[in-house]
């Protein structure tokens, strides 16, 4: 969680405390910059956090009878059990089962290196925050989608929510 603090004479700092994380500061001339920072850094957080779980994905922990994963080492510290759609269980099926027990290969760094220049040219900032509105447009109710992203408690799930008013307009009511 970011923390911006104004030091006075035109300083603010910017202060970066996540579980699991070394705490990140940087003093700025500007607030605007120190969120923009603060945003970055979150974000990274959050990138690594991703890569980690999805290198440690284990056969051991997919479970195909019920289509479900077990997440370990997530970036909130609960292990967490979600639900396979039905593509996520079709790329499963494809992979070879490693010596290993791990169910990818690949280290993470070229995937995310790959990733980040497919989003840059897609223009595309942040898939958790679209992910989570998906959900909410598939239907999904609040305490499903909180279980699938992992969040624990609904303002910060709110927080990576961003549904479309023009969507919301043809609820019934």
């Amino acid at each position: 969680m970011a923390t911006i603090t104004n030091r006075g004479d035109g300083q603010w700092q910017a202060t970066v405390r996540k579980k699991g994380y070394s705490t990140q500061s940087k003093t700025f001339k500007t607030k605007t910059r120190a969120e923009q920072w603060a945003r970055n850094v979150e974000s990274e957080m959050g990138r690594s956090a991703s890569r980690r779980v999805g290198q440690s994905l284990q056969w051991a922990n997919i479970n195909m009878l019920k289509r479900t994963a077990i997440l370990s080492g997530t970036k909130n510290g609960d292990d967490r059990e979600i639900p396979l759609s039905s593509k996520v269980v079709a790329v499963i099926e494809r992979q070879p089962h490693q010596i290993t027990g791990f169910l990818f290969s690949i280290r993470g760094d070229p995937v995310t290196q790959a990733f980040s220049r497919v989003c840059k040219n897609a223009r595309i900032k942040d898939l958790r925050f679209d992910a989570a509105s998906r959900f909410f447009e598939m239907g999904l109710e609040p305490m499903e989608v909180s279980a699938i992203t992992g969040h624990k408690d609904l303002a910060m799930l709110k927080r990576y929510t961003h549904l479309k008013t023009e969507d919301l307009v043809k609820k019934p009511g």
